[in-house]
């Protein structure tokens, strides 16, 4: 409901009126702007808690979203290497760093090198159900129409 996001973030910024230097109200308020789908009022409530409270697992995480949501994928990466290096044991990051990294990865195909955002677009990812690891992708060919499946070694 946006009226109760609307409330919410009137409250979040309440918070950080009263506490500035509190991360607890930041953070809270980047979580419903990142719902809201608000990347730059977002990623400013994030930077504030990563100054606040370096190293903040969360708001790096949140960074990373909204990082490979606004097609700066590579700092996205940066952010998540940065998680697995204060915490090694997060499979789930681990997977989504291996499918970000493979996003960037240059590949060539018919003779010529290819990057996704300049020549395809990414239609989906592949995953292996029987052990959720990613495979691959689909992307389509913009200049030729055609489809490509590209699996991952």
């Amino acid at each position: 409901n946006l009226k109760n996001l609307d409330a919410a973030i009137a409250d979040f910024s309440k918070l950080v009126q009263l506490a500035p230097n509190n991360a607890e109200g930041y953070s809270l308020r980047s979580e419903v702007y990142l719902a809201l789908l608000k990347y730059d009022l977002a990623l400013a409530d994030v930077n504030k808690v990563l100054q606040l409270v370096p190293n903040n697992l969360g708001a790096l995480y949140r960074r990373a979203v909204i990082y490979s949501n606004t097609d700066k994928k590579a700092l996205a990466v940066a952010d998540l290497k940065a998680i697995l290096a204060i915490n090694p044991n997060l499979p789930d990051i681990k997977a989504g760093l291996a499918r970000l990294e493979a996003d960037l990865k240059p590949f060539v195909f018919e003779g010529r090198q290819l990057s996704t955002p300049a020549d395809f677009v990414k239609e989906a990812d592949i995953v292996d159900f029987t052990t959720g690891a990613y495979t691959g992708m689909v992307l389509q060919d913009r200049d030729r129409d055609r489809y490509f499946v590209l699996l991952s070694n």
